[in-house]
């Protein structure tokens, strides 16, 4: 009996050392400088991963961009794309998430650009951002010839199509967030991000 208790207790052990102590592997740029991801593994059978977004100065100082980085992220020098998860209260299993899209310059704070894209997508046919917004997602995200290639899907027509953005329409992208939106917070994990809003300018 003492043997099968010993045997359970160290499996017990290591299942609540999988869920409360996850592993963690860092990427790195190899140059020292530029963004980077470091990946936490929890759980012992039921394995799940989350993704963290770093930024690291070159001069050893080690920047989080974002805590939860969804499926899909591009890095590009000392830019960053990606779906970030974007919690609407504290971390719990219940509460309400979203995924958005952000873009990053350096050592951030990152921006919030998916109601950007939205606009740039639907004004040329003279839609309305205040109601687009609630019917167009943001798709995958790549760089191709120097162009990053976002892609959309209207929910309603079930239409795929793309927004093409150069590296300094990101910079002004960023830029103008920072001068003209709102620095908020990640209910979640209290990360920093700057949003601006389109609804009330457009």
């Amino acid at each position: 009996m003492k043997k099968i208790y010993r045997i359970t207790t160290i499996i017990l052990c290591s299942i609540l050392a999988g869920c409360l102590f996850p592993s963690k592997d860092v990427s790195k740029p190899k140059s020292g400088k530029g963004f980077g991801m470091v990946t936490y593994e929890y759980g012992t059978f039921d394995k799940s991963r989350r993704f963290e977004l770093h930024y690291w100065d070159g001069k050893g100082r080690n920047f989080v961009i974002w805590k939860e980085c969804w499926f899909q992220w591009v890095i590009r020098d000392d830019i960053a794309m990606f779906h970030g998860l974007l919690y609407k209260g504290p971390l719990s299993a219940s509460t309400q998430q979203s995924d958005c899209l952000f873009a990053v310059a350096g050592n951030g704070p990152p921006v919030d650009i998916t109601d950007s894209i939205i606009l740039r997508y639907t004004r040329p046919i003279g839609t309305n951002i205040s109601t687009e917004i609630y019917h167009h997602a943001i798709g995958s995200v790549q760089y191709t010839n120097n162009t990053f290639v976002i892609g959309i899907s209207d929910l309603r027509t079930h239409t795929d199509g793309a927004v093409k953005l150069t590296d300094a329409e990101i910079l002004n992208l960023v830029r103008e967030a920072k001068e003209k939106g709102q620095l908020l917070k990640d209910r979640g994990w209290g990360t920093p991000y700057f949003k601006r809003d389109l609804q009330e300018e457009f």
